[in-house]
């Protein structure tokens, strides 16, 4: 969890053009006060107008839309590695 947690801080700094959930905060619960940590998670932003990768995948939707969608997806991958995030 402690690389998700970096990864999602450093994309909050760079404010890229990229649909990721912003980190909110991060929560942990335990049985008692004196006890480890049982559970613990990530308070996450939702992704605005998600649209499933299936959907761009549909023959029904046009080449030129396919295309375009295959170009942003190069460019975030570009990006994400200029800033050794992959």
């Amino acid at each position: 969890m402690k690389r998700e947690i970096s990864v999602l801080q450093k994309l909050g700094k760079l404010d890229l053009d990229i649909k990721v959930p912003r980190l909110i905060g991060i929560v942990s619960a335990s049985g008692s006060k004196t006890s480890k940590t049982v559970a613990m998670g990530m308070l996450l932003t939702p992704i605005i107008n998600p649209r499933p990768l299936t959907t761009l995948l549909s023959t029904s939707i046009p080449e030129q839309k396919r295309q375009d969608w295959a170009r942003k997806c190069e460019s975030y991958v570009k990006k994400l590695h200029a800033h050794s995030i992959i």
